[in-house]
């Protein structure tokens, strides 16, 4: 007997496509920028510039990844709900008796009456506002990033 497929199997698949093209992770300290205060940034040697070009360059690309698994988590979540929700339509639909209900009264009464759905629904909201908090921080990350890239720019640069 096979069981029944769930976005977990997508995410399944994509870990195991990424042990078939191995690339190692990345590791940063995990309290490296709490010794950075990003104001220091303007008085910084260039050694220190340094360090702060790789911690907050290295977060930023944490941080694409931790977006880009989000994105991945959630296009396999809407899938199943979305295949979910069509047979659950589909079933409200032809066990109509009468007149039909619309589609918003549809969505009331297979939400209502489907506790998985329901609950997958949640949970794709909660991840949307995980992503989105992510990108929020992804966002922070490269500003500060490109903010020392100038700094070390206007230092190097030559002036005539």
């Amino acid at each position: 007997m096979t069981s029944k497929w769930s976005y977990q199997n997508a995410i399944d698949y994509a870990k195991q496509e990424r042990k078939e093209h191995p690339v190692p992770w990345v590791k940063i300290s995990q309290n490296a920028d709490e010794d950075l205060d990003f104001a220091d940034v303007i008085a910084a040697n260039n050694q220190e510039l340094a360090i702060f070009m790789s911690v907050y360059g290295g977060n930023k690309a944490i941080l694409e990844q931790v977006v880009a698994t989000h994105e991945m988590k959630l296009g396999a979540m809407k899938a199943q709900f979305d295949e979910g929700y069509n047979v659950a339509f589909a079933e409200v639909m032809q066990n109509a008796v009468g007149k039909k209900p619309t589609r918003d009264e549809a969505r009331g009464i297979i939400m209502g009456t489907n506790k998985f759905l329901g609950d997958l629904f949640k949970r794709i909201t909660e991840m949307e506002a995980a992503k989105v908090y992510e990108e929020g921080r992804l966002r922070l990350y490269t500003q500060c990033w490109n903010t020392i890239s100038r700094v070390v720019a206007l230092r190097t640069a030559r002036f005539d």
